[in-house]
């Protein structure tokens, strides 16, 4: 009987909830600054940006087969690991958010962001991003 008590208290429930999370390496033209271009008179969407967040966007559909996602709040944590103090976190909202909305189908409108980093010389840089719905 002190067997099946503690086979009982170490039973642990599944995450049932739908939970995503990637780590991918730091890609500059996943950020704002590298999303618009200029040319012959007129801003563009450009190529590098729309790479990046199509490449993310795979990334997500992948790991969301299979969940249940629905049209409620959505948390989303973006942590980036940087190895040069000049970027900012902040400025990869916009393409992560994209990415997600492309991937999921469920407009950005539903998500809320917690925003980090961490900085170490010497370190790839890398974007960590867990995505989910209680």
């Amino acid at each position: 009987s002190s067997g099946v008590i503690n086979l009982l208290r170490n039973f642990k429930v599944p995450n049932t909830l739908p939970t995503i999370e990637i780590e991918i390496p730091y890609r500059a033209d996943l950020g704002k600054n590298k999303m618009k271009g200029f040319a012959h008179g007129h801003y563009f969407t450009s190529k590098g940006y729309k790479d990046a967040c199509k490449s993310l966007s795979d990334i997500v559909w992948g790991k969301a087969v299979g969940q249940k996602w629905e049209k409620k709040k959505i948390w989303v944590e973006i942590f980036l690991q940087k190895s040069r103090i000049n970027s900012d976190v902040a400025n990869f909202v916009d393409g992560i958010a994209d990415s997600i909305k492309t991937g999921l189908e469920i407009d950005d409108q539903w998500y809320s962001f917690k925003l980090d980093w961490g900085y170490e010389r010497g370190v790839e840089p890398y974007l960590l991003i867990t995505i989910n719905q209680n």
